[in-house]
């Protein structure tokens, strides 16, 4: 609650209307997407669940914000292989090498909104696959100076802390009985953590 918060890839919605309703009436949430259509149908989905954000257009490599917000969401756009149980054609619409075009697509996007954490706030990195160049990968190459992994699953209810890694990451696979996800979280150094 009364935090600053930006979600940098934001379409649908879904993920952006959650954040509004932890925010409260003394927080805020800009919702970013790069694409005219994603954006449409992100305002058109908070309008109607009533989502209290302040949209925009924006690259998320390159966000017009510096050290702004307490909580930055890259919820990276990604080969979407976690969700193959459900779409099972998901898994026949790409070929081998576009999984390192999606990570170096991610990396950058990771590494351009983190401008946007103000010191003491957190970063959170999220995609809906288990593809080792989309998740690990992609979260050891981030080096970005002042950042630090967040170990022990901080906010997460007890019943999600049985899927972290020792890294400190977060990892669901489709053998859970649940649509295959990563997350990675850090701080970023200095100010009031």
């Amino acid at each position: 609650p009364g935090e600053r918060v930006l979600d940098a890839c934001a379409a649908p919605g879904g993920k952006t209307a959650c954040l509004a309703w932890a925010a409260g009436d003394g927080g805020s949430v800009v919702a970013g997407e790069r694409s005219s259509r994603r954006l449409a149908l992100l305002e058109r989905n908070c309008a109607r669940i009533r989502a209290a954000a302040r949209l925009l257009r924006m690259d998320a490599k390159r966000p017009p914000f510096h050290e702004k917000f307490d909580l930055v969401l890259v919820d990276a756009p990604c080969s979407g292989l976690g969700v193959f149980r459900r779409h099972p054609d998901a898994r026949w619409r790409l070929r081998e090498e576009d999984l390192g075009v999606q990570a170096r697509r991610q990396t950058a996007i990771l590494q351009g909104a983190a401008r946007a954490v103000r010191p003491g706030g957190r970063l959170v990195y999220s995609v809906c696959t288990n593809e080792p160049e989309e998740t690990g990968e992609v979260a050891t190459s981030f080096r970005e100076p002042g950042f630090v992994p967040i170990r022990g699953g901080g906010a997460l209810p007890e019943g999600a802390k049985r899927y972290l890694e020792p890294d400190g990451s977060l990892r669901i696979t489709p053998g859970d009985g649940l649509d295959g996800f990563f997350a990675m979280s850090w701080r970023k150094e200095g100010g009031n953590c």
